[in-house]
C-alpha cells in the first residue's frame, strides 16, 4: 500500500493580525484639540490611507456603510449617523464592524451647521476603524505621554509589509517564541510592529542572504 502523506497543517489566523498593524498613528497626522477636557484628533484621510495600503482600494478590499437619520427636538434637529465598516480577508470573505453611531447638531438655537454630516461620518468612521485597531495607542491613552510621541517622531517605523515578512520568517523558525525573544531584544523594544525601520531592512537583508 502506498504510504499515506502527512496531513498538512493548517495556519493559524492570529487575533492580533490587524490591530498590529493599524494600531501605531503617526503623530504627523495628528492634533491637540484643546476642547471637551483635551483629546487627540487624527487626520481621517491619513487613516484612509492606511486602510488601502493593509486592505486595498476602498471599495475593493474594503469600504464602510453608513445610514442618516434627522431628530427633531423642538426647534432643534440633530443627525444621527450609524457607521459599519467592512473589508475582505485573506480568503475573500467580507467581514465587518458595527454599526457604530454617533450624532451632530445640525440646527441648535436657530444655527445652521452645515458641515454637521461631515462631522458625524468622521467621528462615526474613526471609532468603527478604532474597533480593528486603528490608532488604538491614541484610545489608550499614549498619546497623552509625550515621551512616547517624541520616540515615534524620532524613529521611523517598519513597514506594515516589513512586518509581515519578519513575522512570516519567524514563524518558520522551529522555536519561533525563541526567535521572536532575540529578535526584540537585538532591537531593543517590545513589539515587533515598533521595529525601528532601519533594523527592519538589515533583518531582513541577512535572512536573504543566508537563503
Amino acid at each position: 500500500m502506498p504510504e499515506a502523506k502527512p496531513a498538512k497543517k493548517t495556519a493559524t489566523k492570529k487575533p492580533m493580525r490587524i490591530w498590529e498593524r493599524v494600531c501605531t498613528t503617526d503623530p504627523a497626522h495628528t492634533r491637540r484639540v484643546n476642547q471637551r477636557g483635551g483629546f487627540t484628533a487624527i487626520d481621517q484621510q491619513w487613516q484612509l490611507q492606511q486602510m488601502t495600503e493593509v486592505f486595498g482600494p476602498k471599495g475593493e478590499g474594503w469600504g464602510h456603510d453608513h445610514v442618516y437619520e434627522l431628530i427633531h427636538s423642538g426647534d432643534d434637529v440633530v443627525i444621527l449617523l450609524s457607521v459599519s465598516v467592512w473589508w475582505r480577508d485573506e480568503d475573500k470573505n467580507r467581514r465587518e464592524v458595527g454599526p457604530v453611531t454617533t450624532s451632530a447638531g445640525l440646527l441648535v438655537g436657530g444655527r445652521w451647521d452645515h458641515d454637521a454630516p461631515k462631522k458625524a461620518l468622521t467621528d462615526a468612521l474613526t471609532k468603527s476603524l478604532s474597533h480593528i485597531g486603528m490608532s488604538a495607542d491614541v484610545f489608550l491613552g499614549k498619546f497623552d505621554d509625550n515621551k512616547y510621541v517624541e520616540s515615534l517622531r524620532s524613529v521611523e517605523k517598519a513597514t506594515p509589509d516589513q512586518v509581515d515578512a519578519i513575522r512570516d520568517f519567524i514563524e518558520s523558525m522551529d522555536v519561533p517564541d525563541e526567535g521572536m525573544k532575540k529578535l526584540l531584544l537585538w532591537a531593543g523594544v517590545d513589539d515587533v510592529t515598533e521595529l525601528p525601520a532601519d533594523k527592519a531592512k538589515r533583518f531582513l537583508e541577512k535572512r536573504r542572504d543566508d537563503e
